[in-house]
């Protein structure tokens, strides 16, 4: 998972401005380890998902799992900047 790969020993996240979750396969269940770990700043890190899934449920269900924002897939490159432009003024 990518918060394990990413923490120290401790559980600590050492470096990392933001991330671009694939909602498949465990997307949501990596936000939830990201927003699990200790340290004040695993609640403010930016997580934007990338997703097939464009449906109301799958966007409510990111949220829940703490992640910042939901961009369904074709990726539009202006979109995906403005949004991390946003997530990141946070």
């Amino acid at each position: 998972m990518i918060a394990n790969e990413l923490s120290n020993e401790q559980g600590h996240i050492e470096s990392a401005s933001g991330f671009l979750i694939d909602l498949m396969p465990d997307g949501v269940e990596a936000a939830k380890r990201i927003r699990m770990l200790p340290g004040e700043e695993t609640t403010r890190i930016p997580i934007i998902v990338l997703t097939a899934n464009a449906f109301f449920d799958d966007a409510n269900r990111c949220r829940e799992a703490g992640m910042n924002a939901h961009l369904a897939k074709p990726i539009d490159i202006d979109r995906l900047v403005q949004t991390i432009v946003d997530v990141m003024k946070v």
